[in-house]
């Protein structure tokens, strides 16, 4: 369930569900994310990790927030979080989306299912690296599984990841995306997300690192 703001796009259907939720996504490896791209104004909207994001054409400053808090009990399917910034947008829109851990198991202590938070997912994120073959399994396999996600990431064994961006004509659209630390999987996940509802092409995004200090 992606929300917009500050001209974003994004979404699409994903399975219901009449059960309620009562949890704290954070513990339970699921939540808000918000990627925004109007610089340096996103930070006074509330912190967040200040990222360079590199294209084949290029490259542009992103802050990327993570567990943005979220009212209890929630009702499933998830709300959209409404506008995530209330600036004029960037320049890409701002994006948010949900989400969670691909290899979290059980249930954390008064938190609900983490899978039943994957199933309502835009992006699914696995922490564990794999040589690049094995990481492109994952990825289709994680695809496969969860027909409401968009975007699923798994690190590599070098110094990337692997991306791949559901698409209704081609199946699965790959990228290699560089990182360094401490920049995690998670926020390499969640500026593909945001670039791909921003209607980019997953082969153009190459590199997500940590901004320098002006």
């Amino acid at each position: 369930m992606s929300g917009s703001g500050g001209g974003a796009t994004s979404g699409r259907g994903r399975p219901t569900s009449r059960s309620a939720l009562v949890a704290d996504l954070g513990a339970a490896g699921a939540g808000w994310c918000t990627v925004c791209f109007a610089v340096p104004g996103a930070v006074a909207d509330g912190g967040g990790q200040r990222v360079r994001v590199g294209w084949r054409a290029g490259s542009g400053p992103a802050v990327v927030r993570t567990d943005v808090p979220l009212p209890l009990p929630l009702p499933l399917p998830l709300p959209s979080p409404g506008d995530p910034c209330a600036h004029p947008p960037g320049w890409l829109p701002c994006d948010a989306h949900l989400w969670a851990d691909a290899d979290a198991r059980g249930t954390p202590e008064g938190a609900f299912p983490v899978a039943s938070l994957r199933e309502q997912a835009d992006v699914l994120v696995s922490r564990a690296p794999l040589p690049l073959p094995a990481a492109c399994r994952r990825v289709r396999d994680l695809l496969d599984g969860h027909p409401g996600c968009l975007v699923a990431v798994v690190p590599g064994a070098a110094t990337g990841c692997v991306v791949g961006v559901r698409n209704a004509v081609l199946g699965v659209r790959w990228a290699w995306v560089e990182k360094a630390e401490p920049v995690p999987p998670r926020v390499v996940a969640s500026v593909a997300h945001a670039w791909a509802a921003a209607g980019g092409a997953p082969g153009a995004l190459w590199g997500v690192t940590e901004a320098l200090p002006a």
